[in-house]
């Protein structure tokens, strides 16, 4: 749907997170790339507040979410649980592209822009920071992304007004939030030069840079944009300010003449070398990924907890594609396993090994097609019935009082799930 600035896909539709997964992963097998970028992984903000967010109501995902949390009520745009649900299809789409990218080649940077809308959190608590606009507006948990360690560099979109005070002292925040916050990966402030003159931008930068106590300082800056440089006079409502000549912008990024002419220093006076990521290489730590599946492999498992037991053990959920997935394991033997209402309990044996990412994929088999349980109540004159079904699959209901001649007795009957239950 349009938003009123872009065409808006719902994240929580099952097409939409295999489609651009595909996109994403076609990217990387084709070229070889040093990264991959996710802008706008998130929902939209349009008509959104704090806590409250009207979009993702594509009725494919609004049936997901009823079915996943045994629901018959759409929910409301500030239902907590709905804004979770809505959460974790960002999350997992961002999980499930790291997993992949880090099998195909552990060289390449995930990266994403990231919302640093209005005031820092007050702390680095995780309360502080579920206030937020990216948390809690537009559903974009990107602190858990670099805690759990499925993002390796964030790029907070610190773009701010240095001739205004109010919004300098946002950037500072923030900047220095994104600072301590960055857990075992990479954070760089993303700088608004298209809103500044650049006698802010050569302010904002060695700011950007400056340590704390710990001794932790951002891994670096990221100028936007490269097309609309610095400008000439400070920003005005519509933005229609004069820029720089691209090359005296250039120029003064990286040549000290030219940058004492705006009062400042040149920042880069020469080409550095990329960060190391030392987590690719850290062998005290593996990872793994798979699918959950019925036994052809068409049909995924969406919403299953899936049990993962060995020197330490936890509980992994699969997405609407069936995949799940986890980020540093230590290495050693384990065992999958699930257990589905109308399938067979499934386990398998597995090895997780230091810096590299293990794959190992759960097939289920369903039992045979069955009446699992029927009752009829004489006095009501009503029959129940539940039987043993397949996701994504309506069944119907046939009646007869000779057995010769059938007649339909229900209208389409979309699975539940595992077990599906009718009466009459």
């Amino acid at each position: 749907q349009w938003d009123g600035a872009n065409y808006a896909f719902d994240p929580g539709h099952p097409a939409v997170q295999q489609h651009t997964f595909d996109v994403a992963m076609d990217i990387l097998r084709r070229y070889n790339v040093d990264g991959l970028h996710l802008d706008y992984i998130r929902y939209t903000d349009a008509n959104a507040t704090i806590g409250s967010n009207p979009w993702g109501y594509n009725p494919v995902t609004v049936a997901r979410f009823l079915r996943l949390n045994n629901r018959s009520t759409t929910p409301s745009p500030n239902d907590s649980t709905w804004l979770q649900f809505r959460r974790d299809q960002v999350s997992a789409l961002v999980r499930k592209l790291c997993l992949h990218a880090w099998q195909l080649r552990p060289s390449i940077t995930l990266s994403a822009a990231t919302i640093a809308y209005g005031s820092a959190p007050t702390s680095s608590s995780p309360a502080a920071w579920r206030e937020r606009d990216a948390y809690a507006r537009v559903l974009q948990d990107w602190r858990s992304w670099l805690e759990e360690g499925i993002l390796d560099l964030a790029i907070p979109m610190v773009y701010r007004d240095q001739t205004n005070a109010t919004r300098a002292s946002e950037w500072l925040a923030w900047t220095a939030w994104t600072r301590d916050n960055q857990f075992n990966r990479h954070a760089a402030a993303g700088l608004g030069n298209y809103l500044n003159r650049f006698e802010g931008t050569l302010t904002q930068i060695p700011a950007a840079r400056t340590t704390n106590p710990s001794g932790r300082s951002l891994s670096g800056t990221v100028l936007y944009s490269y097309g609309t440089w610095g400008r000439t006079q400070n920003p005005d409502s519509s933005y229609s300010s004069n820029y720089l000549p691209r090359a005296t912008f250039l120029a003064a990024l990286s040549d000290a003449a030219t940058a004492q002419s705006f009062g400042g220093t040149a920042p880069f006076p020469s080409p550095v070398a990329v960060p190391s990521m030392p987590w690719k290489s850290d062998t005290s730590r593996g990872h793994l990924m798979g699918f959950l599946r019925i036994a052809d492999g068409s049909i995924p498992i969406d919403g299953a907890s899936i049990t993962l037991t060995g020197t330490t053990q936890r509980t992994l959920r699969s997405d609407a594609t069936g995949f799940f997935g986890t980020i540093g394991i230590p290495p050693g033997s384990y065992t999958l396993s699930v257990s589905i209402p109308g399938f067979p309990p499934i386990s398998r044996s597995l090895t997780i090994s230091g810096a590299s990412v293990a794959s190992a994929n759960l097939w289920l088999d369903p039992d045979p097609f069955a009446i699992t349980a029927i009752s009829r109540n004489a006095a009501t004159r009503r029959t129940s019935l539940t039987w043993h079904s397949l996701p994504d699959t309506n069944y119907s209901v046939q009646s007869s009082n000779d057995l010769l001649s059938w007649s339909t007795a229900s209208p389409p009957i979309p699975s539940q799930g595992p077990s599906t239950s009718w009466t009459s």
